[in-house]
């Protein structure tokens, strides 16, 4: 095989597609003589070369932490690499189509087809969100779907990738995918698994509508509409759905992530009434009755009917028998059914070949009963996720489970903890209660804390908060630091050993002391710049130097530093020296508002007393000039004066000045007494006036007169017709 025809160490064998970040191949193992697909990662073109390199890195990071998740619903990658440049992962290969591809050819799929699906991908991303990793990127394309509806989620980790692309890039380059995104995407803010769940809920309502929620001409438009609008609900689009399922939805797609389903699992379990219903089991199993005595094979893995070779060596009773046990089975879920020779030995796996001979009697003829059901309660000493004859139930602990009655084997999966298993005989309506208390797996930690929920970090390494299971620890010594908001860093050594399991619990110490504050009642506290409140007040404070500062109207403020103690309390009595108070005096060539401290006092001339001591600012404003500002200082029991005289007409771009002649009119306004007129501000002198070339539309009118209130009214000129004003 020539070099061409390989990357690293696999042969390429076909090319699958293309796509904004690469090239899809379908390669072998030849180590293993194992199929995979071969992404190849385009890096290249996306910014500097510096930027290259760190998109690389990247690359290698998100890889690794996405090759930690083996899960039923996740496409499994086996290895990254670089041959010639190139940046490759090598992954598990599946056969099977992506979902947009199925929506396009088929159209909105039947709702308990669509929550089965849903139900899926929401137990793989509960899965990876238990590991620390988002998806970032959930959409159709991204969904791939085999034999019987199985979902396999890809592309973990190449959205994070993406969107460091195009934040080194700017331009060139599409981040993500904006119909599916979240508000908290769309906008940059920090995310968290909930907002993987917010785009599945995008996804599921267009699997049952055909449609998506949020759709508009334009990036801009369809950011707006995910961060604003809510869409029309599902059943609106689609009658055939049931308002329960609006209500899923719309919890999917609560703009807030506190107002989603927690986690994956909560949603898989909301789905769980709308995968069934009793007509499609009914159907189900007479179809399944029809088939087994008509000669063919169920494939109990995928639910699809195969052409088998018929060895006529059973009877018909033995058929009905085998087709209503095959239907208990299936209508419980079970992934596997075996046919009992006579002496008890299980004859095969997975499928069964029955006779051909005609049936002496019409099985549709004959009322198949439902199968016994009881109840399991299981009920573990850490969460964790069931497993009934190999197929993953949920997580539990959970309500009551209604099983089908026989003999089961019950599995207990957790990160970092030993399998726990049992086989059962649940008789019909029995309730079975299980307690199981689970074991840490070899080599794994468990961080305990008092109080619970400090960060944990290891080897300078964030891993989340306590209780914590740290599954994948290498062998050998390791630094273990938890630290919390006002409590003392603590660290810790850990020796792993892949023999046995580890359990840390720390004890944690407020690193804070107290501060009693004595001041005037009422008076401001600030600690460092921020607001504490008022005095007086005792406050908790973290160990170490601060500065605060009280301050109070009529009071001159004061700022001291201040040094906390661990676990001791230490008082500050800081007395206010009152402030004086003086006068201020204002007058203005012409005539002003006055305003001194932000507050508007009256025109000018303007004699203001009681103004607090020190710095002064004063703003003297005509809306026929520039506005004036100065700072003076007054003195306790003095007297300051500003004065001002408006030399420079103030230069205002109205609509006046950019209207057409055709949209301009004339104003003729008297006064008696007389006075000045402004139109939007604007000083046109003394009444009688005559304004021409005054822009179409509201302006403002205002006439100011001695001895009398401000006339002001809104006049509508209309262009080229004569407005009269007469105000006495």
């Amino acid at each position: 095989m020539t070099e061409e025809k390989r990357l690293g160490r696999y042969e390429i064998v076909r090319e699958l597609g293309r796509g904004g970040m690469g090239i899809v191949l379908e390669g072998r193992d030849p180590m293993i003589d194992r199929s995979v697909a071969l992404k190849i990662i385009k890096l290249s073109g996306m910014g500097s070369a510096m930027e290259e390199r760190e998109l690389r890195e990247r690359f290698f990071i998100e890889a690794k932490a996405a090759g930690r998740l083996i899960h039923p619903h996740i496409v499994t990658i086996y290895d990254v690499g670089e041959e010639g440049g190139k940046s490759f992962m090598a992954m598990e290969f599946v056969e099977g189509v992506d979902l947009a591809g199925i929506l396009s050819d088929e159209g909105p799929l039947p709702l308990a087809r669509a929550a089965k699906i849903v139900a899926q991908i929401a137990d793989g991303l509960a899965y990876a969100h238990e590991h620390h990793i988002v998806h970032r990127d959930v959409k159709p394309g991204n969904i791939l779907i085999t034999r019987g509806d199985r979902v396999k989620i890809t592309d973990f980790g190449l959205a994070r990738l993406t969107t460091a692309a195009g934040s080194v890039t700017q331009t060139g380059h599409a981040v993500g995918s904006p119909s599916y995104m979240s508000p908290e995407q769309v906008q940059g803010l920090p995310l968290d698994g909930r907002s993987d769940l917010f785009s599945l809920g995008v996804l599921f309502y267009e699997l049952v509508t055909g449609r998506r929620p949020f759709e508009g001409e334009g990036l801009t438009n369809i950011i707006f509409k995910i961060i604003k609008d809510n869409p029309l609900p599902a059943s609106a689009l689609n009658p055939q759905l049931p308002p329960a399922l609006d209500r899923v939805i719309g919890k999917m797609l609560a703009k807030s992530p506190e107002e989603r389903y927690g986690n994956g699992h909560e949603l898989a379990a909301a789905l769980a009434p709308f995968t069934s219903t009793p007509e499609t089991d009914a159907d189900r199993e007479r179809a399944t009755v029809a088939i087994l005595t008509s000669g063919k094979t169920v494939d109990f893995e995928s639910d699809r009917i195969l052409e088998v070779i018929n060895d006529g060596k059973k009877g018909n009773s033995g058929k009905i028998i085998a087709a209503v046990a095959v239907t208990a089975l299936l209508l419980t879920g079970g992934l596997f059914a075996w046919l009992k020779s006579g002496d008890g030995t299980p004859d095969a796996p997975a499928s069964a070949t029955l006779a051909t001979e005609a049936p002496t009697t019409t099985p549709s003829a004959q009322p198949t009963p439902l199968p016994p059901k009881g109840k399991l309660t299981i009920r573990p000493s850490v969460p964790a996720t069931l497993h009934i004859d190999g197929a993953i139930f949920g997580p539990v602990p959970a309500k009551e489970i209604e099983t089908a009655a026989g003999a089961h084997t019950l599995r207990l999966t957790a990160p970092g903890y030993q399998l726990w298993e049992i086989d059962i005989d649940l008789a019909p309506g029995a309730v079975a209660t299980f307690s199981p208390n689970l074991q840490l797996a070899p080599g794994t930690a468990l961080v305990t804390s008092v109080p619970a929920g400090v960060a944990v970090s290891v080897d300078g390494k964030p891993q989340g908060k306590t209780p914590l299971t740290l599954p994948s620890l290498n062998p050998g010594r390791h630094e273990v630091v938890l630290s919390g908001e006002g409590l003392v860093e603590e660290r810790r050594e850990l020796t792993v050993t892949p023999d046995a399991p580890i359990r840390l619990t720390v004890t944690m110490t407020d690193d804070a002391g107290t501060l009693r504050v004595v001041g005037p009642a009422g008076a401001s506290i600030l600690v460092d710049g921020e607001n504490r409140g008022t005095a007086p007040a005792t406050l908790t404070l973290p160990v170490g130097r601060h500065t605060v500062a009280l301050a109070k109207g009529g009071f001159h403020s004061k700022s001291l530093p201040v040094n906390v103690e661990r676990g001791k309390m230490a008082t500050l009595d800081a007395s206010l020296a009152p402030r004086g108070y003086g006068t201020l005096r204002v007058t203005s060539i012409p005539w002003a508002e006055a305003w001194v401290n932000g507050k508007k006092v009256g025109p000018t001339p303007r004699t203001v007393e009681k103004v607090e001591e020190g710095s002064v600012k004063v703003k003297l404003v005509n809306p026929g000039y520039r506005p004036f500002a100065t700072t003076v200082t007054l003195a306790a029991g003095g007297t300051a004066t500003v004065s001002h005289s408006f030399t420079e007409a103030e230069e205002l771009d109205t609509p006046a000045e950019e209207a057409t002649a055709e949209e301009k009119g004339i104003l003729l306004i008297t006064a008696r007494p007389a006075g000045t007129v402004f139109i939007d501000g604007r000083p046109l002198g003394a009444t009688p006036v005559r304004a021409e070339g005054v822009a179409a539309g509201d302006r403002k009118v205002v006439i100011k007169r001695e001895g009398l209130p401000d006339y002001a009214r809104t006049i509508t000129v209309v262009g080229g017709i004569v407005t009269r004003l007469a105000v006495e």
